[in-house]
């Protein structure tokens, strides 16, 4: 009996698969404690840049042309100077869809600032979507040029 029992092998695979699993847990516990210290690290400085004030561009390769704003002379030059250059140093990274929403704002500016440093601004921001569409290549067929606005302000509150 004792001989028959020293010779059985049938329980040898059960130990050899606890110990193989053991030996990948203890691996998968090292491989987290050294990776987790570096992703917290990572994490950590995501949440500073998207808890600042700064805007988040991402250009993923691609750099939209520099445009020049041609002939449109803002209406008032000193005004907002900051979210003009702002605005100019962000919108290259600007979408289809958030170039027309800003026009938009801008228009609504424009139409319905109540005074005239509202619709210069209002001028100002949708000539830059305007020029930064040109500058990609899109259509801005049908569009109001944003020189029309600025005759449309200078006809109102005179050239500056």
């Amino acid at each position: 009996m004792w001989k028959d029992f020293l010779g059985n092998e049938s329980g040898a695979v059960t130990v050899d698969w606890v110990v193989l699993t053991g030996g990948l847990v203890g691996l998968g516990l090292a491989t987290t404690a050294i990776v987790s210290a570096g992703v917290q690290d990572l994490s950590g400085d995501t949440r500073g840049a998207l808890e600042s004030d700064s805007i988040i561009a991402a250009s993923f390769g691609t750099e939209w042309p520099e445009f020049v704003l041609g002939n449109y002379q803002r209406p008032r030059p000193d005004h907002h100077t900051g979210n003009w250059n702002h605005l100019v140093g962000a919108i290259g990274s600007y979408n289809e869809d958030q170039l027309n929403l800003l026009m938009t704002q801008g228009l609504d500016l424009y139409e319905n600032g109540g005074t005239a440093e509202i619709q210069a601004w209002g001028i100002d921001t949708y000539a830059l979507g305007y020029d930064q569409m040109q500058a990609r290549g899109m259509d801005t067929t049908g569009m109001t040029n944003p020189n029309e606005l600025l005759a449309g302000f200078e006809a109102q509150h005179g050239a500056t």
